[in-house]
């Protein structure tokens, strides 16, 4: 009888039961105590479920043991087609003028393409992947991996279903962050997009991969406070959803993000003095000293030559010269002239005294101050002319009409997106500016990008225009007709881009399109587990030893025995103790359905003599002629693949 769902989530913490007295210092203990940690309903288990390829979802799933080869397995990667972009001339022009890009598809897997779209269930699929970047060095990890998992709503969309339950949908989540915090470099970073619903029990799960300290949320606008969906909900007195979240975790914390500034709505009144007798280029030329911390005596000559021509006067004079009567005008007058537009504010301490110095031999009424940490200041004498004290720092506009979003970003289109891209999806598509914003924060041109939770591919499309490599993993038939002509017209140059103003992308580059090929079991004719034959006997053993973690020893010299096929194998590191696996099948028709007793003890001893385990796990199909008394106590006999199978029959 299959498990089903029962009971709640909970959250567990130390002395949970206790209560909490002040004490002082001298009774504090200071030895560390277990972190909170979120359980919930087979919380240990994994969940299997079988996916039906054609609509891109899985069926209902099951507990199955958290080592079943079902949801550890590592398929091949069956290549598809590769995608390249051929640069050539644009009819009618001069060769070299202007150029055009044709895409190219070949049947050839050519090793040189880097970037990879995978089709298939995305557990599977990273199990395969983890294959691969195991033995990878650092900087050839992922430096940043974008996810927009279901948020697990309970309504079920036209391209996939989004209805698990909270237990389900944390162990899906679970077993996925798991692969992929080890594929992040030490550098790398985890961005996680969810709504209201998951976020709270999400960031616990996330806590328990990069630490409380590692992790931090961002909320994003995702939604506007307007339209038929708005109204129905403000009518129903419910309060609607305008927002969404990204949870930003860093293996080496949260650390050397490039956060792009947004521009002001508004300008701000401080900024209210006008400066006269300058150009555009000698502003630039002082703020170009200024920030420059290894500015010479020569440069703050120059500076102060600048700065003692200034004349002063204020916009309300300015808007009357120029015959500025709106709020509108006004405003383009200030961003069209911000360069010259100041604010001033107070200083104090010892950037304070040098100014006061300093204006004891200069008579001009700007001129700069430089600190010991070597900041450099301009500065004007206090209005109060009768006190003569210089005080007041000036600050140009310009450097201040964009501002740090921090936490709460506002500022990404959220609506007309059901075709950017050139493809159609109307529910649950990102912006591809939020894309780039996400990446541009947390990755740089070359690094590694991926998503496998692939969606529209919006992940894949923005990467590709901002230079990065990616991989990208996505279930069903919208792989073939959204994502491919998607990526197709990236490579051409052809998608309209929403972000052609960031990136200048002008087309070209290539992606390889891979299946994710057969499992190693399958159910036989009879009704009965039994493994995929049909994709051999020798494969079917390597993948064995593969999907149980096993990394295969090929110098091992075995003893002359009679084998169904030469075992495989293998090696695992748990914790401080070794283990070695030993995968023996007899395929269909084989001629040796049996293991006896002395080809067990030729195995272990061969074994025990060369590697020195602590335990031996034996995979096999064949019958075993051993006592139970005669067997090893570090020796377990698995039979497969009953054991795969059994878990279904609770």
């Amino acid at each position: 009888m299959l498990k089903t769902y029962k009971g709640s989530l909970t959250l567990e913490w130390y002395n949970k039961q206790k209560s909490i007295l002040l004490a002082d210092e001298q009774q504090l203990n200071g030895s560390e105590i277990p972190a909170p940690r979120i359980n919930w309903v087979n919380k240990d288990e994994a969940l299997f479920y079988e996916v039906v390829e054609d609509e891109g979802r899985g069926l209902r799933p099951y507990w199955v043991d958290r080592n079943d080869i079902r949801v550890k397995e590592a398929r091949p990667l069956i290549h598809q087609k590769t995608y390249k972009a051929i640069a050539k001339d644009k009819p009618g022009t001069l060769a070299g003028m202007d150029t055009i890009f044709e895409v190219e598809e070949s049947t050839h897997d050519d090793p040189t393409v880097e970037n990879i779209l995978i089709k298939g269930d995305n557990l599977l699929a990273l199990n395969t992947l983890k294959k691969m970047f195991d033995n990878k060095p650092d900087d050839e990890k992922v430096k940043c991996i974008y996810i927009d998992p279901p948020y697990n709503t309970g309504s079920a969309f036209d391209d996939y279903i989004d209805s698990l339950e909270h237990s389900q949908w944390l162990t899906m989540m679970r077993d996925r962050l798991s692969i992929l915090y080890s594929f992040l470099r030490n550098d790398g970073f985890l961005l996680t997009q969810i709504d209201d619903k998951e976020l709270p029990y999400l960031l616990l799960l996330m806590h328990d991969f990069f630490g409380r300290d590692n992790c931090k949320v961002i909320a994003v606008k995702m939604a506007e406070p307007t339209g038929l969906k708005m109204a129905s909900a403000i009518k129903k007195g419910n309060i609607p959803k305008l927002k969404e979240y990204i949870i930003v975790a860093g293996k080496d914390g949260i650390k050397n993000l490039d956060i792009e500034r947004v521009p002001k709505e508004k300008w701000d009144s401080e900024y209210k003095t006008f400066l006269l007798n300058i150009t555009k280029d000698e502003i630039n030329t002082i703020k170009e000293i200024r920030d420059n911390e290894e500015r010479s005596k020569l440069d703050i000559k120059v500076c102060d030559e600048i700065l003692g021509k200034l004349l002063v006067t204020n916009l309300a004079e300015q808007y009357s010269i120029n015959n500025l009567t709106t709020d509108i005008q006004k405003d383009n007058f200030n961003f069209e002239n911000a360069w010259r537009i100041v604010q001033v504010a107070s200083i104090s301490g010892g950037a304070k005294l040098i100014a006061d110095n300093k204006r004891k031999d200069n008579n001009n009424p700007f001129f700069s101050i430089t600190t010991p940490q070597n900041k450099m200041y301009f500065i004007r004498s206090n209005y109060d002319l009768i006190q003569e004290i210089p005080r007041i720092k000036i600050l140009f506009a310009d450097d201040y009409l964009t501002v740090h979003p921090g936490d709460f970003w506002q500022d990404i289109k959220t609506t007309g997106l059901d075709n950017e891209g050139n493809v159609e999806m109307k529910q649950s598509k990102k912006p591809e500016r939020l894309i780039y914003k996400l990446l541009r924060m947390a990755s740089n041109e070359n690094d590694l990008v991926l998503d496998c939770f692939g969606g529209s591919g919006t992940t894949f499309s923005v990467a590709h225009k901002m230079k990065r490599k990616w991989i990208g993993i996505e279930n069903g038939k919208h792989c073939d007709t959204k994502i491919i002509p998607r990526l197709i017209n990236v490579l051409k140059n052809s998608d309209q881009s929403p972000i052609i103003d960031k990136t200048n992308w002008q087309g070209g580059g290539s992606f390889k399109y891979y299946h994710l090929g057969p499992s190693i079991i399958a159910t036989a004719e009879d009704g009965m587990g039994d493994f995929n034959w049909a994709l051999g006997a020798e494969f079917i053993q390597e993948s064995l030893l593969s999907s149980y973690d096993y990394t295969e020893v090929t110098n091992l010299q075995l003893p002359e025995q009679l084998y169904a096929l030469p075992p495989k194998i293998g090696v695992q590191k748990v914790g401080n103790h070794t283990r070695v696996g030993i995968i023996s099948l007899n395929p269909p028709k084989g001629d040796a359905p049996m293991m006896s007793y002395d080809e067990i003890k030729a195995l272990y001893d061969t074994i025990k003599a060369a590697l020195n385990p602590n335990y031996i796990n034996m995979f096999t199909n064949r019958g075993i002629e051993i006592a139970a008394d005669s067997k090893p106590d570090d020796l377990e006999i698995i039979k497969v693949p009953h054991a795969i199978f059994a878990e279904l029959e609770k």
